[in-house]
């Protein structure tokens, strides 16, 4: 049963009865399934885009690289003029 009502998204239950004594075992049997579905606690898990976190390691990789770069041909440049 847990599993069935695991995963990431929300899940509502309504438990149906009937004041009837001809079906007293199945208002018994729901109420019990009930009680145990009620006492399942979850932890949510966050998914992540795998594909984006890469996509934002390469992006601040490159800002990185880029900014070295940068910081690399101004030396040269001051190196090199008289």
């Amino acid at each position: 049963l847990m599993d069935s009502l695991g995963g990431d998204g929300r899940t509502l239950m309504l438990a149906c009865t009937s004041p009837s004594s001809q079906h007293l075992d199945e208002t018994a049997n729901t109420l019990h399934f009930a009680s145990r579905a009620k006492n399942i606690r979850n932890q949510p898990i966050m998914q992540v885009d795998t594909q984006a976190v890469v996509l934002q390691q390469l992006q601040a990789s490159l800002r990185a690289l880029q900014e070295e770069n940068t910081s690399l041909q101004q030396r040269l440049a001051r190196a090199v003029s008289p």
